[in-house]
């Protein structure tokens, strides 16, 4: 998502139709998407049998057509194969002409969920084909949380020999591999468990999204650490205070939590520890709102 969410619904009758005309100024009363209301931000291609600048010659618009209406027109020529809607991100640079554009076409990507080795968030016959009922539902517990225990570690060419454990739970927790209390890497503990704040969420989804106070490990054990932050006049003791570990994690907005995403993009002290499918699931997460449930019917009642 690039920007701050729309929070108005878009509601339509029987035989209405919707469609985007182009952004409107906030607060004037003016409808969304009934057509003629407004002027559009942009009416559409000015001439017909001509292709958009630097685009294939092959894909040329015709009056008032927008780039999708192009794509769509052509593509039943043969299969109608571009309205097919999807619930993967497949991506493939059909547009640019790299004589004109002066630069070669963007790299094609793929982020499917059917690469995941986690629970799939959607049905597993929405994969190879959409239907009206092809929604994903992401629940932190059972499609989140296991990202962070699934195992990652890389063998030697022997296939016994470890070379590397990216698995997350490795470092991000509270305990050693001789059980002995140390600090999660990073102030993130991402192993299971019952959060203190909250039952009926896990620690992890806690850590992740909501502030928490820096812990040390003092006489073997992990507690918060305190920092003398003044005097008490009275007693003349110490007063003390614990010291704020910001959240990784922002919800509703995955750019804004770079803290977290940031360390498995390119250059990142994690780049390649998370799948393309697995990121795109946490970035697809969080900017629906990082919610524990995304089914109020899988929620507890309370």
């Amino acid at each position: 998502r690039t920007s701050a969410r729309h929070r108005n619904w878009l509601q339509v009758r029987p035989g209405e139709t919707l469609s985007c005309q182009g952004c409107h100024q906030a607060g004037t009363g003016t409808s969304h998407g009934r057509s003629g209301a407004f002027t559009s931000s942009w009416p559409g291609a000015a001439t017909t049998g001509l292709p958009f600048p630097n685009t294939d010659p092959a894909l040329f618009a015709d009056f008032g057509e927008t780039m999708a209406q192009v794509r769509s027109r052509h593509s039943c020529i043969t299969d109608c194969s571009a309205r097919r809607p999807s619930v993967d991100i497949v991506y493939d640079d059909v547009w640019t002409e790299e004589a004109s554009a002066g630069r070669a076409p963007d790299m094609p990507f793929a982020y499917r969920y059917n690469d995941l080795d986690t629970e799939l968030p959607v049905a597993a016959g929405c994969l190879d084909g959409w239907s009206a009922g092809c929604r994903a539902v992401i629940h932190y517990e059972q499609h989140i949380h296991p990202l962070w225990a699934l195992d990652r570690r890389i063998f030697d060419t022997d296939g016994i020999t470890v070379l590397e454990d990216r698995t997350c739970t490795s470092c991000h927790t509270p305990m050693d591999d001789m059980a002995i209390p140390q600090v999660p890497a990073g102030q993130l503990d991402l192993t299971d468990g019952a959060s203190p704040d909250q039952a009926d969420h896990f620690k992890a989804y806690r850590e992740l999204l909501f502030d928490d106070n820096e812990q040390v490990v003092e006489m073997g054990a992990l507690v918060d650490r305190l920092i003398e932050v003044g005097i008490d006049e009275d007693t003349g003791e110490p007063i003390l205070q614990t010291v704020n570990v910001t959240r990784s994690i922002r919800a509703g907005w995955a750019r804004g939590s770079d803290a977290f995403i940031d360390r498995f993009l390119t250059g990142g002290i994690h780049a390649g520890y998370l799948s393309d499918a697995e990121l795109r699931l946490v970035i697809e997460w969080i900017d629906i709102g990082a919610q524990y449930y995304n089914d109020p019917f899988a929620a507890p009642e309370n």
